[in-house]
């Protein structure tokens, strides 16, 4: 067998498995890898990178989340002559058990932190993380909130990215060494009047928010609405990182970070075992 009938005349371009590939041909397989590139890029902004941040709590879908089984009166409704609740004195606990387990936990009692960064060649994206170990209690007297304390387990973090939720164990948050965040308030707040059913309240609670081992005094504005046998609470507080020595995450797609978070919450409170009307 004659040696050219070995192997393929080499000409213009080289050879690959048998076939004589030129420079067009090189072309459209480099055109190609870019466009499988290109696809692979858009799929990971859209299922991973995407800006559809859930909401931010409001009273009316946190009192919708609770459902029919609440006894509830839409807010603005009640009718006259509804029976109002003798009082509503005594010690209130966050409910860990009603709604689903599923992020973005929108019908869970929850405290958690929205932030907004700048992703290169993407542009801005909400971030939001909840955690659903939340504890706490809230006591009321007469037209009086005398205290309310609420402790979040932050190694419960979850958001729409798993290797985000967790490389804030050990970047930013820092989970692992810190993992709780507190906010104790520092006195009674005026609530005016005992709410009626479905009514809205709010209210400045002035307290201690401790977070990445840091305390400070803050102001969280809350919304707090009776229904039925629930206290509905939501509220929304800025968060300077600086203040509680927190560092920006860093990340080979993040161009920046905003260094001004939102603190969320919105907790379901339900009387205390024992405690009840009189």
């Amino acid at each position: 067998m004659l040696l050219a009938d070995r192997h393929p005349t080499r000409r213009a371009g080289r050879t690959v498995t048998g076939r004589t590939v030129t420079g067009r041909t090189r072309a459209l397989i480099g055109a190609g890898g870019l466009a499988a590139v290109a696809v692979v890029a858009f799929a990971a902004w859209f299922f991973l990178l995407r800006d559809d941040a859930p909401d931010a709590a409001t009273s009316d879908a946190a009192i919708a989340a609770l459902g029919d089984d609440t006894g509830s009166i839409p807010p603005g409704n009640t009718p006259s002559g509804t029976v109002e609740p003798a009082s509503v004195d005594g010690v209130w606990t966050v409910d860990a058990s009603v709604g689903t387990a599923e992020y973005p936990f929108d019908d869970r009692s929850y405290v958690g932190y929205r932030v907004t960064e700048e992703l290169a060649s993407i542009g801005t994206n909400t971030v939001v993380g909840r955690t659903l170990g939340v504890s706490g209690r809230l006591e009321i007297a007469g037209t009086r909130m005398m205290a309310v304390d609420i402790l979040a387990d932050f190694t419960r973090l979850e958001s729409d990215s798993n290797g985000r939720d967790s490389a804030l164990r050990t970047q930013a948050l820092e989970t692992a060494a810190f993992p709780e965040a507190t906010f104790v308030s520092t006195g009674p707040v005026d609530l005016g009047e005992v709410p009626a059913n479905g009514e809205t309240i709010t209210i400045d609670a002035i307290g201690e928010l401790t977070l990445h081992g840091v305390t400070n005094t803050i102001t969280v504005p809350l919304e707090a609405t009776l229904v039925g046998d629930t206290i509905v609470v939501v509220g929304r507080a800025s968060v300077a990182f600086a203040d509680y020595d927190i560092a920006t995450p860093t990340a080979a797609i993040v161009v920046s970070v905003d260094d001004v978070g939102e603190l969320e919450l919105q907790l379901f409170f339900t009387r205390a075992d024992g405690d009840v009307e009189e």
